[in-house]
């Protein structure tokens, strides 16, 4: 039912009020955290359409589809019957594409291809280019051209500002990458943004008419757009700038990735008539945690200058507190959500844990599965990221677009048909002398009989199904994917690969997609549903994965937290080196944004939060850690600070309370509690409260800045600089190991065949073709699964099946 204005516009504070009040021309919101921005967006479109404007002249920009759906399903609480187009950009870039795209030589069919499948294509773009990666690898090369297309930087545009090596590089693969993607009929993520601001900037007729039709823009979190996305806004509200733009520059944390802040602060400058409300009371947080985050934000200089009001009521005060190592940091966290859920009924959901970086998670996983609690990893594996899901997926694109090669090379001989490599290189020869697509191809070297018996008779089959599931594809799409599965004996192939995994995982993680597929199918309404499934899939974000209705523990990166918010809240390793990254220590620019994460780190909390930091972190404690000069920003009069590095935290056990864990547990490692507690303990043991001085915030304990286990995977590497022995010398001296001996050499040990995996220990120095050199940080399993996780010299984490992968032990 439709509220009235009054209705609309009564349950509103004053700042609020003048934000959804203000339709004609420009506004800029700032929107401090949990200052109700969600409610302020969808009140102000339901106050537009009761005014009378035409819903179909309203553009809702944001960027996840689970922000999105929030304000749609609370826009549809307040209108009946609402059509305003309410999405990401890329979402809307790619509907644009489905319409414009031939513009850039895009035809309407295009496949968004995910991070893998670019990758997939660039490494075809590099081998093409014939370019050498000594100075930059495949992922730096990725990076630089994504960062290009992010400032709306064609390979054309390019050309003409190469400077150094490195851009020489960039500009040979850069074109032949396009090349290819316009051969696949495919476009990247960032292709998205970059062809639709670059079509609106050559063709100013249809930029003038869509200006017309979109006459009233919203953007949820300007702060985050980067140059292509800014020139797609400015571009649609240049005839008609009744523009609000809704953000905060104190959250601005996405510049690895494009963002500029400077297009929120430049905002009243490029529309010189605007007005801006500021948004400051915040209905999330206590006093205590809102005191704590103005304090440490203050310190930044590139900001618009709020203050946030609290309206909740007071609570308890921060907590920092300092532990010996990580182990113990994650154990005591682990046991406090235990009790809390044991002794005073609160829920596991209730609870986040934030870290820098993904590869922060083991430990944390590790010591909530020793308590038995469930948890939710958001940015882990991701469900469309299976293998399973991957390869029916592949048919769905082949059949959605027959041009996309990339899909082709997966399937094809999935499940295996005896179509050997020698055989596909015989198709992908005649693909390249016709330049024709490789599916064209295949039927093209069966016509001329230039394949065996066996790859001919497998070829015949795969053009069955995929000829079936085409005749399908006007259909329902869940009987598309049922085709595949039936024709292939997919399920039975794959469990048949993979013994160790049970039939029911794979089963249930099909049976999920086709859950999924049969909502497409229901929501469809103009039979392009396979279209907008796979356009779905493929943009779906981190953060989409969070289950809300799940009651598990959270664990997530500070920048996957953003715009969600929890009970209970710890954030770990505030540490010098990894909170701010040790990369960012140089840089002003970048130690802000550090600053401004750990600003939204502490907003994610509503009741209770806890700052940590570990005195020594990674494999075998190798670096010895010392506090964030952020931790020196804080208020010492909100902190409650807590010494632990004195506590023998691994006699402190809730096991009286929690089953004791399972002799299968995966995670099983060297400690065991030599016994029970025989009474179960209130509140943690040996708890002593100090007040640390300012030379004990920042003692060093002249440890190094080696961070084994906190490089970003969110951000680039660092480029590589150096190789071989003096590489691993460096290593060694960071690590605290004995420097090579003179003569010293690296001996091979072939791990994929008749491989002695168990050489591999805790410890060992290893050397990767693609990473380099690195320490093995821990190994699991026995024989063929014998895994390994490795931390490079680069600060990459990685883990590797040892029986299948080209690690080298290096010996002294």
């Amino acid at each position: 039912m439709a509220l009235t204005t009054s209705q609309i516009i009564d349950s509103l504070n004053e700042p609020q009020r003048q934000a959804v009040t203000h339709i004609e021309g420009p506004l800029l919101t700032l929107a401090g955290p949990g200052s109700g921005k969600t409610r302020v967006v969808t009140h102000r479109i339901a106050y537009m359409l009761d005014q009378g404007v035409s819903p179909y002249s309203i553009l809702a920009l944001t960027f996840t589809n689970k922000a999105a759906r929030e304000m749609k399903a609370r826009l549809d609480r307040m209108v009946d019957d609402c059509p305003v187009w309410m999405g990401t950009f890329h979402g809307y870039c790619a509907r644009f594409l489905r319409r414009f795209g031939e513009m850039v030589g895009i035809a309407p069919n295009f496949t968004i291809f995910d991070t893998d499948d670019s990758k997939n294509a660039l490494k075809k773009a590099i081998e093409q280019a014939n370019v050498s990666l000594t100075h930059l690898n495949q992922g730096d090369i990725g990076r630089r051209i994504g960062a290009l297309k992010n400032k709306a930087i064609s390979p054309e545009i390019f050309e003409g500002t190469v400077r150094g090596d490195h851009d020489r590089i960039i500009s040979k693969v850069y074109p032949i990458y396009q090349k290819l993607l316009r051969q696949f009929n495919a476009v990247d993520f960032d292709d998205l943004l970059m062809h639709t601001a670059n079509i609106l900037r050559s063709n100013p007729d249809l930029r003038s008419d869509l200006d017309a039709k979109h006459r009233y823009i919203l953007v949820d979190e300007y702060q985050d757009t980067n140059l292509a996305q800014y020139l797609i806004v400015r571009g649609l509200s240049i005839d008609h700038p009744n523009l609000n733009v809704t953000g905060d520059p104190d959250q601005s944390i996405y510049s690895w990735r494009g963002a500029d802040i400077s297009n929120i602060l430049s905002f009243e400058k490029d529309y010189p008539q605007s007005s801006t409300v500021r948004l400051e009371h915040n209905y999330r947080s206590t006093p205590q945690i809102l005191s704590v985050a103005d304090s440490l934000i203050s310190c930044n200089t590139r900001r618009k200058a709020k203050v946030l009001k609290p309206t909740c009521e007071s609570g308890a005060s921060v907590r920092f507190c300092t532990y010996r190592s990580d182990r113990e940091e994650a154990d005591d966290i682990a046991r406090h959500i235990a009790m809390e859920i044991l002794e005073n009924g609160a829920k596991a959901k209730d609870f986040a844990v934030l870290y820098r970086t993904n590869a922060q998670s083991r430990l944390m996983e590790q010591a909530l599965l020793r308590c038995k609690l469930n948890y939710q990893l958001i940015g882990g594996f991701r469900f469309y990221h299976r293998e399973e899901i991957k390869d029916i997926l592949a048919y769905l694109r082949l059949v959605h677009n027959p041009t996309d090669d990339v899909a082709f090379d997966r399937v094809v001989n999935v499940p295996t048909r005896g179509l050997g490599d020698k055989s596909l290189e015989k198709v992908r020869d005649l693909a390249r002398q016709r330049e024709i697509p490789m599916l064209v191809a295949l039927r093209a070297t069966i016509e001329r009989g230039v394949l065996s018996k066996k790859a001919a008779s497998g070829a015949d089959k795969f053009l069955k199904t995929y000829d079936k599931m085409v005749h399908l594809s006007s259909g329902p799409l869940v009987a598309v994917i049922d085709c595949m599965l039936q024709e292939t004996d997919y399920i039975q192939y794959l469990t048949a690969r993979k013994s160790e995994t049970p039939d029911e995982s794979i089963i249930g993680n099909i049976n999920e997609l086709r859950a999924d597929a049969a909502q497409a199918d229901s929501e469809s309404e103009d039979g392009n549903t396979m279209e907008r499934f796979l356009e779905q899939v493929t943009l779906i974000a981190d953060a989409d994965g969070l289950e809300d209705s799940d009651n598990k523990v959270t664990l997530m990166t500070l920048h996957a937290a953003k715009g969600l918010e929890f009970e209970n809240v710890f954030v770990i390793a505030v540490e010098h080196g990894i909170l701010p990254h040790i990369r960012a220590m140089d840089d002003p620019s970048q130690l802000e944004e550090e600053r401004r994460l750990l600003f939204v780190g502490i907003t994610r909390a509503k009741r209770w939060l806890q700052l940590s930091m570990a005195k020594q972190r990674g494999f075998s404690n190798a670096r010895v850690g010392s506090a964030s000069q952020f931790a020196m920003e804080l208020p010492r009069a909100e902190l409650e600070m807590i010494d632990r590095t004195d506590v023998d935290a691994f006699n402190i056990s809730f096991m009286d309370e929690i089953d004791q864990r399972s002799e299968e547990d995966p995670w099983i490692d060297e400690f065991e509690p030599s016994e029970k507690p025989t009474k179960k303990p209130s509140k943690p043991m040996g708890k002593k409260t100090v007040l640390l001085s300012c030379d004990e915030w920042n003692q060093d304990d002249g440890g190094s800045e080696f961070v084994p286990d906190a490089a970003p995977m969110e951000e680039p590497s660092p480029e590589p600089s150096e190789t071989g022995n003096a590489v691993l010398q460096k290593l060694r001296g960071k690590l605290g190991l004995p420097n090579l001996k003179s003569g010293s050499h690296f001996q091979t040990i072939t791990t994929k065949e008749g491989v002695e995996v168990g050489l591999f220990e805790q410890g060992s120095i290893v050397r990767h073709p693609e990473y380099g050199i690195g320490q093995v940080a821990s190994v699991d399993g026995h024989g063929a699964r014998r895994m390994a996780r490795v931390s490079f010299e680069n600060g990459e984490l990685r883990s590797f099946q040892l029986s299948k992968s080209p690690l080298q032990l290096i010996e002294p």
